[in-house]
């Protein structure tokens, strides 16, 4: 191979490329894939169907929130958070999809927004834009009969297909500019998912022909120096796709993210913020659902109100006419307050329950039976519940059984006298009051 002949069939083989700008515009404009489609063509590389691909799996049911970026403000995510229990063995994983990877990032992290308390035990794609080829102004130089020739010559089958491997990448990354992919259907992701794969068969058949190039290649100034041009342009061409590949590939897949766990008992707000990727500049607001972590053990949690343990009174320490400090009852008509110690009525309260259920049935186990024990919501500790519960329609629990309790009690009682107003009933003394009543409630699951 001469060195004029070298010279020649670089610049017919550029200007072959080129002309898919200059010589067909109408063409390239009005069919965006005119590159990728010229290059598939060539090289006979067979696409698969885009619904055939391999996908992640995200269920629910296993901790994977599937995010579509395109309505992700309108999906009820913290709902959908709640149809999964998640443990402190259970990282929260987040599937972002419909979202461009190839020009922006999201992050996904949590924050602690509360504990319970009355339940204790209970994640720059590049912009670059080849260089304009100085041959540009050769590109209508030479003659058909001659370009057909050196067509099936080891450098055009080398250069040609990188060239509109190249164009079709850069035509490729600068149309995919907004966040969101697809607006409506999937045909943007399925675009992507063909340039993908097609540049990704792409690869491997020009480092062939690039070596297929360099044995046929005489070995002298001008074929030396031709070859290692082209090869600058090949070697950033490969590190352009090996950017790209993957990042389209979670933009037409979607991406999952394993946000973490953290201790039981513990209310989370999950943050998710788009930003693009050359600056890290946030783009939209952000999403921040919720969801609580439950224990590991497999119980379940209700509150509701349950009646049946003594009545406590609550007191007020004033000072007595005489300088003593004595209680009054805040409801002073109570029977209890008036200094009855044997009374025991029942009264209501609000109580957090767990189950260990070990019987459910019925259509998608609707119904269940348990072993139950509960807590004061408003002051854990202060009454302790134990009984049986039976589930029905999925959330709703019957729990009866019995609790014990603390309730106070007013001891010595005396009048009071208090100037321009009626005497009151005092007391000396406090007790603390423990009894076992037996108890109902109704009640409903919360996570």
């Amino acid at each position: 191979m001469t060195a004029q002949r070298v010279t020649t069939m670089a610049i017919k083989t550029l200007v072959l490329a080129c002309g898919l700008i200059i010589g067909a515009p109408s063409l390239l404009f009005a069919q965006p894939d005119a590159a990728c489609k010229a290059l598939q063509d060539g090289l006979d590389i067979k696409i698969g169907d885009f619904a055939q691909r391999q996908k992640p799996v995200c269920r629910i049911d296993q901790g994977c929130l599937e995010v579509d970026w395109n309505v992700a403000t309108k999906q009820q995510l913290t709902e959908t958070l709640g149809a999964c229990r998640f443990t402190e063995k259970t990282p929260l994983k987040v599937q972002t999809t419909n979202f461009n990877f190839l020009q922006y990032t999201v992050k996904w992290s949590q924050t602690v927004e509360r504990e319970d308390k009355a339940f204790e035990a209970v994640s720059s794609l590049f912009e670059k834009v080849f260089p304009v080829l100085e041959i540009l102004g050769l590109a209508r130089t030479g003659d058909k009969n001659a370009l057909t020739r050196v067509k099936q010559d080891a450098f055009t089958r080398w250069v040609e297909p990188l060239e509109l491997a190249s164009l079709c990448l850069s035509n490729t990354v600068a149309d995919y500019t907004a966040l969101v992919v697809d607006k409506a259907g999937t045909s943007r992701r399925e675009r992507l998912y063909y340039v993908h794969e097609l540049l990704e068969q792409t690869i491997p058949v020009l480092a062939t022909r690039r070596l297929d190039f360099l044995k046929s290649a005489q070995i002298d100034i001008t074929s030396i120096e031709t070859y290692w041009k082209i090869s600058e342009r090949h070697t950033d061409f490969e590190h352009r796709v090996t950017e790209f590949l993957p990042l389209a590939e979670v933009t037409y897949n979607g991406l999952i993210t394993t946000v973490g766990s953290s201790r039981r008992n513990t209310h989370l707000i999950v943050n998710g913020q788009a930003a693009r990727r050359s600056s890290g500049e946030p783009i939209g607001e952000a999403l921040t659902p919720r969801y609580f972590v439950a224990w590991s053990r497999p119980l379940t949690y209700h509150v509701g109100y349950g009646y049946g343990r003594i009545r406590d009174i609550e007191f007020n320490q004033v000072r007595a006419l005489s300088g003593q400090d004595v209680f009054t009852a805040t409801q002073p008509g109570d029977d209890a307050a008036a200094g009855n110690q044997a009374d025991t009525k029942a009264g209501p309260e609000a109580v957090a329950f767990m189950t260990l259920e070990l019987l459910s049935y019925g259509p998608n186990a609707r119904y269940g039976a348990g072993l139950t024990l509960g807590t004061g919501l408003n002051s854990p500790g202060e009454s302790l519940y134990a009984g049986a519960t039976f589930r029905v329609f999925s959330r709703i629990l019957l729990t009866g059984g019995a609790v014990w309790a603390r309730a106070t009690r007013g001891e010595k009682p005396l009048i009071d006298e208090v100037v321009g107003a009626e005497p009151r009933r005092a007391f000396l003394e406090l007790t603390e009051n423990t009894e076992i009543k037996g108890f109902f409630s109704i009640s409903f699951k919360v996570y």
